[in-house]
């Protein structure tokens, strides 16, 4: 066991996760104080009156959920841990934008868990890999899509229904050289050998739509 004075709120509308977090934590660190709050309302009040040095909380809850409950311990300078089972990457965004030491997904493995939130707890920040990836893509994305011009990110879209040279150069209202220019532009910036592998590179990163 781990030995560190550590004063713990975990906010959880589960009982179930609460209970499991209290047995993980118990048996992983000596001199645990915890506090217990089942809505965001109550981890509120917690917040504002306790001194508390770790907060493990869920994202999505009724009324007041983790944004809120996040943003106000993180002005506390308190370490701020998320525990979820949600990967949609707006909850991931707005988990990432508000500053979060940690995003865990419930379906952790025990030993890795406690194994990462003493590396929260130390100072280093922590994202499950599955999660990271999925905020590396839109970091990507993000960057891929501001380097094609609006021309380039349509041309894509037209290649990826099959469209020919010709066809591509009709419904855009240019020639085919000048399809062809386009074609050789989004190659050169998206770092492929091909327009398909652009296609296919643009899907992976959601600059164009299946």
């Amino acid at each position: 066991m781990i030995n560190y004075s550590l004063s713990i709120l975990l906010v959880d509308d589960h009982p179930i996760i609460i209970s499991g977090l209290r047995t993980l934590l118990h048996e992983s660190f000596e001199n645990i104080k915890e506090y217990i709050a089942k809505s965001g309302k109550d981890a509120i009040k917690i917040l504002e009156k306790e001194k508390i040095d770790l907060v493990i909380t869920d994202w999505e809850m009724p009324e007041i959920g983790g944004y809120e409950i996040a943003k106000l311990a993180i002005s506390k300078k308190i370490k701020t841990v998320v525990f979820t089972s949600h990967t949609d990457i707006v909850y991931l965004l707005e988990m990432s934008s508000v500053g979060v030491n940690g995003i865990f997904l419930k379906k952790s493995d025990n030993i890795e868990f406690t194994e990462n939130i003493l590396d929260v707890w130390e100072g280093k920040n922590y994202i499950e890999p599955e999660m990271a990836k999925l905020l590396d893509n839109v970091s990507k994305s993000s960057d891929m899509s501001a380097r094609l011009t609006k021309r380039e990110r349509e041309l894509l879209n037209y290649q990826h229904k099959g469209l020919t040279q010709k066809e591509i150069g009709t419904e855009m209202k240019i020639d085919v050289k000048t399809v062809e220019k386009h074609k050789y532009n989004v190659v050169r910036k998206m770092q492929v050998k091909n327009i398909m592998q652009a296609v296919i590179k643009a899907l992976d990163l959601g600059i164009i739509s299946k």
